[in-house]
C-alpha cells in the first residue's frame, strides 16, 4: 500500500516540474530547426561573452539553456529517444569541444558527450556551499557518479581538490580567466582604503532566506558592523574611504544603502558602470578591504594588498564556507585575513596591508594566496590547452607572441 508521505512526495515532485515548465514557456524563445553541426559548442549563452572571443566564429555555436531558448526538434527527439534534452542536443551537434563558463551548473557536468568530444568547465566566481554548487554536492542533491568533465579549469588548488571529490575527470589551475585578461598596472599606490562592495538588492529584504534556514540578515549583519568600524578606523587614521560599487543595475539603491549605513557622507562612492576599468582601478590603491568577493581574490592574485574578512559572515555551515581561503585548511587568522569578530583583530589585519612593504608582503602572503587563486596574464595555460586539443581559435591566439 502506498503511504500518504510517498503520495505527497510524488505530488510535490510533479508540482516542481510543472512550475519549471511554466517558467520555461513564459520566458524562453522557441526554435524549430536542426542545430548546426560545429567544432566548438559553448554551453549557456548568458555566460558565453567571456569565452566566445577565444574561438573562430565559423566553427563555434552556442547551446542555450532551456530558460534562454528551446529547440523544439531537439526536445521532440529527446522525448522519442528517452534521453536528456542537453544530451540529445550535443549528440546532434557532435562537437569536438563542449565548454562552459557556468562552472556551477551541474547540468553541464552531467551531459553525456559523443565520443572524442572534450568537455571543459571554467570557474567564473568564488565558490562555496552557501546557495552554491557545493551545497548541492555536499548534500547529495545530485547523482554525483554521473558528473564528469575532462578539464575543470579552476582558480586554485584548494577548490580544484574539493570539486574532484564529487566530479570525475582532470583539472587545470588557471586562476580567473577574466582577471587574467588584464595586465597589472604598476603605478604609485594611493594611501587610501578601498572597500569592495558586494551589494545585492536582497540586502534590502533581510528576512528573506538566501539558503535553507539562512536569511540575508544573518549573512549581512556582521558585514555591516565591519563597514561601520572601517569608517571609524579611516577617520582615526586620517585615511580616505572609497567604496567600489558592485551593482550595475541598481547603483542608486547601492549608494543609498551605504549612505544610510554611513550617514556622515564620509566616503567616496565609485559606481559600477559597463565601461569601468575595475582591475586597473583597484591596482591604484595601497589597501583594499573585501569580505567575500571574487574581486578580492583577484586583486590578491595581482599582487594587491587586500584585507579579507569572509569568516565574519558566520561560523556554522554553510555560512562558514564563505571564509577566506575555503576549502583550504587555513588557520582562523593570518597575515591578511581573520574570521574574528573582534575589532582589534580587524585593525591588526588592515594595518598589516597598510604598513607592509611589497617584498615582505610577497614573502609572507603569496604562499597562501596561490592556494586560492593564481594569476596567469594572457591566459597562457588555457590557450596552451586549447591548442593542444587542436581547437579552432580566434586568429589573435594562433601566434604565441600575441596576448589577450
Amino acid at each position: 500500500m502506498v503511504s500518504d508521505s510517498n503520495i505527497s512526495k510524488v505530488a510535490n515532485d510533479w508540482l516542481k516540474k510543472i512550475i519549471i515548465l511554466i517558467s520555461i514557456v513564459r520566458y524562453s524563445a522557441f526554435y524549430f530547426s536542426f542545430p548546426k553541426k560545429t567544432t566548438v559548442l559553448i554551453y549557456r549563452k548568458g555566460t558565453s561573452s567571456q569565452i566566445i572571443d577565444f574561438f573562430n566564429d565559423e566553427h563555434t555555436e552556442i547551446l542555450e539553456v532551456v530558460t534562454e531558448g528551446v529547440n523544439l526538434i531537439v526536445l521532440l527527439m529527446s522525448l522519442i529517444n528517452r534521453t536528456g534534452y542537453y544530451d540529445e542536443y550535443v549528440q546532434i551537434v557532435n562537437p569536438r569541444l563542449l565548454i562552459t563558463y557556468a562552472d556551477n551548473d551541474l547540468k553541464f557536468m552531467g551531459i553525456l558527450p559523443p565520443p572524442n568530444c572534450v568537455k571543459i568547465t571554467i570557474q567564473n566566481g568564488f565558490r562555496s556551499a552557501l546557495a552554491d554548487v557545493f551545497f548541492e554536492l555536499h548534500n547529495n542533491k545530485v547523482k554525483t557518479k554521473k558528473l564528469y568533465v575532462d578539464y575543470a579549469c579552476m582558480f586554485g588548488e584548494g577548490v580544484s581538490k574539493e570539486l574532484a571529490k564529487y566530479v570525475k575527470g582532470g583539472s587545470l589551475i588557471i586562476g580567473s580567466l577574466r582577471n587574467n585578461k588584464f595586465e597589472v598596472c604598476n603605478t604609485n599606490k594611493k594611501k587610501e582604503v578601498l572597500l569592495i562592495s558586494t551589494f545585492r538588492m536582497q540586502y534590502l529584504t533581510p528576512d528573506v532566506e538566501i539558503s535553507k534556514n539562512v536569511t540575508w540578515l544573518e549573512y549581512n549583519n556582521d558585514r555591516e558592523r565591519l563597514v561601520n568600524w572601517l569608517n571609524e578606523f579611516c577617520k582615526k587614521e586620517n585615511l580616505k574611504l572609497n567604496i567600489l560599487g558592485a551593482s550595475e543595475a541598481h547603483p542608486t539603491s547601492e549608494y543609498n544603502y551605504y549612505k544610510k549605513l554611513l550617514p556622515c557622507n564620509s566616503f567616496t562612492f565609485h559606481k559600477c558602470t559597463p565601461d569601468r576599468e575595475t582591475y586597473s582601478f583597484t591596482d591604484k590603491f595601497e589597501s583594499i578591504v573585501s569580505v567575500d568577493s571574487t574581486l578580492g581574490y583577484e586583486v590578491l592574485s595581482r599582487g594587491g594588498k587586500v584585507a579579507m574578512f569572509g569568516g565574519i559572515i558566520g561560523k556554522s555551515y554553510p555560512l562558514s564556507t564563505r571564509r577566506y581561503g575555503w576549502p583550504n585548511d587555513l588557520p582562523n587568522s593570518g597575515y591578511f585575513w581573520t574570521d574574528s569578530l573582534n575589532c582589534n583583530d580587524w585593525e591588526s589585519v588592515l594595518s598589516y596591508t597598510l604598513n607592509t612593504g611589497k617584498e615582505e608582503w610577497d614573502k609572507n602572503c603569496q604562499p597562501y594566496i596561490e592556494k586560492s587563486m593564481v594569476y596567469d596574464y594572457g591566459n597562457t595555460k588555457l590557450i596552451s590547452l586549447l591548442r593542444k586539443l587542436d581547437t579552432p581559435l580566434n586568429e589573435k591566439y594562433l601566434d604565441d607572441s600575441q596576448n589577450l
